[in-house]
């Protein structure tokens, strides 16, 4: 088979650079997995896009906070380079409760905090996670074992030992 001629072949896919992205702007609603997201489009949240000095933050045009009124919390997402929205991170479902100046400034020191742009590595930051999440399972583990087998031990031993005790 000949080859395409160049013109007619798919361009070679690779990572595309963040700044190529251009901004854009964020739909009124958006619906990721079951969630249904509606915009909350106002100066403040704008400190997230266009940046927030006081703070640190230097902002993210594809970014914007939406509200998830059936789940009860503030999602922050970010359109990705390949066109698709994905959740960046959420608050508590207490967080509806708070003032918006006071999530916003929440999630801007979480942003400060993660931001690659400032060192932060994300898979020394997912395996630390994950030994602290196995550190605490084994530590469960030990526990409930610890109790479910306390009682038997003693029957046991009480049983065997109790004649010449």
């Amino acid at each position: 088979m000949p080859p395409l001629p160049a013109t007619a072949r798919r361009p070679v896919l690779g990572p595309q650079r963040e700044a190529e992205v251009p901004a854009t702007v964020h739909p009124d609603h958006l619906r990721i997995g079951i969630r249904r997201l509606r915009l909350v489009d106002d100066e403040l949240t704008r400190r997230i896009q266009t940046g927030y000095p006081t703070l640190g933050w230097e902002g993210d045009a594809r970014m914007a906070l939406y509200i998830d009124a059936r789940g009860g919390e503030w999602v922050l997402v970010r359109l990705e380079h390949d066109g698709v929205y994905r959740i960046t991170t959420t608050t508590d479902p207490v967080a509806l409760a708070l003032a918006p100046i006071d999530v916003i400034g929440q999630l801007v020191a979480w942003l400060v905090d993660h931001d690659g742009r400032r060192g932060f590595d994300p898979l020394v930051a997912a395996m630390s996670a994950n030994a602290d999440r196995a550190a605490r399972l084994d530590a469960d583990f030990d526990d409930e074992m610890a109790n479910d087998i306390a009682p038997r031990l003693r029957h046991a031993l009480k049983r065997d030992l109790g004649a010449h005790a």
